[in-house]
This record gives structure tokens, sequence and C-alpha cells, in this order.
């Protein structure tokens, strides 16, 4: 059986995008970029987020200090959305 690869990728991005946008990611992500929430309450966001996406996927939720580790070195509040986007999605699935 051959797995069309490209097909299978927009599947799971489909499937991020709708776990994000139902959890409101890209709102605390926006309010977070026009100075409404605080940064302190955008990583906790985040972190609830990551963590309820994880587990509706099957995984583990992450620690404190694991949820920690990825923000050092993913940029979830970066200006541009797309790549905010883009390491989200990386925190969730562990890649970092």
């Amino acid at each position: 059986m051959v797995i069309n690869r490209k097909c299978h990728k927009a599947d799971w991005q489909l499937e991020m995008g709708r776990w994000l946008n139902r959890l409101r990611w890209k709102t605390a992500w926006r309010n977070y970029q026009n100075d409404l929430i605080s940064y302190g309450t955008f990583y906790w966001l985040s972190f609830d987020i990551v963590n309820r996406v994880r587990v509706e996927r099957g995984n583990e939720p992450y620690s404190e200090k694991k949820f920690d580790e990825a923000w050092q070195y993913r940029v979830l509040c970066h200006e541009n959305y797309k790549v905010a986007y883009d390491e989200m999605i990386n925190v969730i699935f562990g890649w970092w």
C-alpha cells in the first residue's frame, strides 16, 4: 500500500488547525501582539492549549518544566502569525 505523503500531511495540518481554532490560540496570539495580554498570560494560555491538544490526540500532557524547555527553543510569540503557528505545531508534536 502506497501512502500519498502530501495528502497525509495536509490531513494532520487541517486537524491541528481545527484544534487551534477551536481553542482560540490565534485570538490569544493576536491579543499578545496588541498588548492586550501580558507575556506571562500568553505563556500560560499556550501551555494550556498545547496540553489540551496533546491530550485530545492521545499524548501525555507536558509538565511545566517540559513546556518551558519547548518555550525556550520555539518562538510562539513571533510577530508573524504563520511563523508562530508553525512553532506551535512543533511544540504540540514535541519537535525542538
